[in-house]
């Protein structure tokens, strides 16, 4: 939707490289910030960490088993984002459009005119700009399964490292699932059971 409103890719170099960075990396790191501070984690970890005392404060173990799952979790979004970015290919694509026309070879940009301002978006004559966005169907269809092979093998590693991680955390986990289940219901009777008695 994003891309749809406002990416295009500008006819310069290195404008088109800033540009499809820029949408690339910026809105899955909004989602990041945006999702660390939404998780309640976050708050809980932070909260009045300073002012505690020795006997009250989390030990290293503890806090850094908790950051890792706010990270985790917070990272989902952003790098889904990523990796469809790179499935769809645009981004990738007017980020590398610029090495595959050089000027000397590049029959768009034959009667160019050496000014500053043509020389500040071809990179002092190297780049021909008019082809950046105008790329042909070979180079198109070259960098749109680049784009693709990094976005899937991204997702394929993700997932790996998910799974990986998912495993490794119930296997060191001190309860079978039954126990756990169990521990569940109990913590949530508890909790039940606090919020009656607090009202």
């Amino acid at each position: 939707i994003l891309k749809d409103l406002s990416f295009s890719c500008p006819c310069a170099f290195p404008s088109n490289q800033y540009q499809s960075l820029l949408f690339l990396i910026g809105p899955s790191l909004s989602l990041f910030l945006l999702l660390l501070m939404l998780n309640s984690m976050t708050w809980r970890i932070l909260y009045g960490c300073w002012a505690r005392s020795n006997g009250t404060r989390h030990s290293f173990a503890a806090l850094l088993a908790r950051w890792i799952e706010i990270i985790s979790q917070a990272s989902i979004a952003p790098v889904a984002w990523i990796i469809f970015a790179f499935l769809d290919g645009s981004y990738y694509r007017c980020f590398r459009a610029g090495d595959f026309y050089p000027m000397e070879s590049s029959l768009q940009c034959e009667n160019w005119t050496k000014s500053s301002n043509y020389l500040s978006i071809s990179d002092d004559g190297r780049i021909c700009p008019e082809c950046i966005c105008k790329l042909n169907g070979t180079f198109q269809s070259y960098l749109d399964s680049q784009s693709s092979i990094i976005g899937w093998s991204l997702l394929i590693g993700y997932g790996l490292i998910a799974v990986i991680v998912v495993c490794l955390y119930r296997m060191c986990n001190e309860y079978t699932l039954l126990q756990r289940e169990y521990v569940e219901i109990y913590k949530n009777e508890e909790e039940s059971a606090f919020l009656k008695i607090a009202k």
